[in-house]
Order: structure tokens, then sequence, then C-alpha cells
């Protein structure tokens, strides 16, 4: 949740709208975390955030997508290579709690190579990272532009 203090971060050290506006919206989610956003908003600068987040909300669209079709052959091997690869990314931009439901669910499916044994949590992981790539998309109408 974002307080006093960080809500007047994001107005004096934002300059791009759509970013401000982006940010006010998840720090009301208790899924981001503002200040690992802010680390990686500092040692780069705001057009290289705004272009990793762009490239972060399509891998997210290429996860969904290979969850997918890893579903219909039930391939472990694929689904893990897919949430792997926005698992470090995730928690750059502030979703901590995504990047660790995406090593844990990463673990399970590690530990027990049977695919229908993980389909709960393969379908949950997959509704959220649908809402998530959704969310980033209706809060910053113009980060595709940035790719």
């Amino acid at each position: 949740m974002c307080l006093f203090r960080e809500s007047i971060l994001i107005s004096t050290e934002i300059q791009n709208h759509e970013l401000k506006l982006f940010l006010t919206y998840f720090c009301q989610r208790t899924d981001f975390d503002l200040g690992l956003f802010m680390t990686l908003y500092k040692d780069t600068d705001e057009k290289t955030v705004i272009k990793i987040l762009a490239h972060f909300k399509e891998n997210l669209k290429d996860c969904a997508d290979i969850l997918i079709a890893a579903s219909q052959n039930k391939d472990i091997d694929l689904t893990t290579k897919a949430i792997h690869k926005i698992a470090g990314s995730s928690e750059l931009l502030g979703f901590k709690l995504y990047a660790d439901r995406s090593r844990d669910l990463i673990k399970k499916l590690r530990s027990v190579l049977v695919y229908d044994h993980h389909i709960s949590d393969i379908e949950a992981y997959l509704s959220y990272t649908q809402e998530l790539s959704c969310s980033i998309s209706l809060n910053f109408k113009t980060l595709d532009s940035f790719l």
C-alpha cells in the first residue's frame, strides 16, 4: 500500500505521467513493492525502467500463451521454462510476491514431475499472470510504444 510519503515520492521523482498512474494504481495492491521498483528506477533511468516494464508485460503474455500450450501436452519442462523466464524480472519491477510464487511453483514442478499433480497450481498461476498483464496494460496504455 502506498503511504503518504510514497505518494509524494511518486509525484516528485517520476516524470512520465502514465508511469505515475501505473505506480499509483499498483501501490494500492498488496502484491507490489514500490521500494524494489524505486531501486531499479534510481539505479537506471526512467526510460530504461519503462522499457523493462514493457518487455516484462510482453513476457507475461508469452508466458500465459506457453502455459496454455504446455497444458495441452502436459509439458512440465516447457511450463518450468516459461515461469522461470519472468521470475527474476518480476521482483526487479516490484512484483516480489509474484516472483516468490513463480519460484515456489518451479520448485514444486521440479520435485514432482507429474503434470497432473500440479494442474490447480498451474491454472492459478496462469490466471494471476493474465490478470497482472491486463492490469499493467490498463494502467499504462502507451507501454507498447516503448518496445
